[in-house]
């Protein structure tokens, strides 16, 4: 009778380890699963800040070389508009395909691409001619505030896509750092429960 009792203690305390476990490592995938989805969330918000930091960069650029031109009337000037003309579409391109399916940044990313072409077709181009033209109108204090208005606009855009970034970036970051804590309690109770 004692070597049955015996038998099926040792056969209790076997499953009752292999549950332990077993719950420790479906715990462990589960964390390294939700781990692994917090890294590729916070790689693609990455993706997008930088494609959102082209975009202002080809913004800047786009004054740059028409405060150049404008003053100066040189066409050297004009290089940095020129190269941001050429850029625009595909900055565009790739910060709209990186929002795809998140609606408030793809509203956004659209927002951006069409002030951007605005900028070019109703202001850039306009305020080019007129500095060959008549170079004082272009100067002054209508086409500056025009341009600052627009500017403005564009920018208030991608800081909002750039701030809606950085909160995702701290929450998913946050994120990571609870399933980390979470893996290293599991991994440090799992080994006081095997020792004793």
């Amino acid at each position: 009778m004692r070597h049955g009792t015996l038998v099926g203690r040792v056969v209790a305390v076997a499953l009752l380890v292999a549950a332990v476990v077993g719950g420790s490592f479906l715990v462990f995938l589960l964390a390294v699963t939700s781990l692994r989805r917090a890294v590729d969330r916070e790689s693609h918000s990455k993706d997008v800040t930088a494609a959102t930091l082209r975009l202002e960069t080809v913004a800047a650029d786009f004054e740059t070389g028409i405060r150049g031109f404008v003053l100066t009337r040189s066409e050297a000037f004009l290089t940095p508009y020129t190269n941001a003309v050429k850029e625009r579409p595909a900055a565009a391109f790739r910060l709209r395909q990186l929002v795809v399916g998140d609606e408030i940044q793809e509203a956004r990313a659209a927002r951006v691409d069409r002030l951007l072409r605005e900028y070019i077709t109703d202001y850039a181009q306009p305020v080019l001619l007129f500095a060959k033209i008549s170079p004082k109108d272009a100067r002054g204090e209508t086409a500056r505030d025009e341009n600052m208005r627009r500017l403005e606009e564009i920018r208030g855009t991608l800081d909002a896509i750039l701030e809606t970034e950085r909160a995702r970036s701290a929450e998913r970051a946050a994120s990571v750092d609870r399933v980390e804590r979470q893996q290293g309690w599991w991994a440090s109770s799992g080994s006081s429960r095997r020792c004793s």
